[in-house]
């Protein structure tokens, strides 16, 4: 059963997210990637003030596609996000959990 905060953070996904390309790239193997819907947005005046990139995105995804799929979760650094044709590599992949449950992933992209 999906976790409320999923299920409403799905809701919104559907209503207002865009399609992004989640790829993990593994030496000597295709690379693993999944289609799931995603929030993006620029760093905040605050973050760009506590030292975050101002090239940075930040990324918020649901868990639902991405186990879905079967993709090997969780995001993790190292890992790519392309959004409208551009790869970008995920600097920094933060779980946010509710008890014991992973109700999104907050990412943070470069390049």
């Amino acid at each position: 059963m999906t976790h409320p905060t999923t299920a409403a953070l799905d809701r919104q996904l559907a209503k207002k997210g865009e399609r992004v390309t989640l790829r993990r790239v593994l030496r000597g193997a295709p690379a693993l990637s999944v289609n799931v819907l995603a929030f993006c947005r620029g760093a905040t005046p605050e973050e760009l003030v506590a030292g975050v990139d101002q090239n940075a995105t930040v990324v918020v995804l649901s868990p639902t596609e991405i186990l879905a799929a079967a993709w090997p979760a969780p995001p993790v650094a190292g890992d790519e996000i392309i959004r409208q044709g551009q790869t970008r590599t995920i600097t920094t992949a933060t779980p946010v959990v509710i008890g014991e449950t992973v109700v999104r992933y907050d990412l943070r992209v470069l390049g």
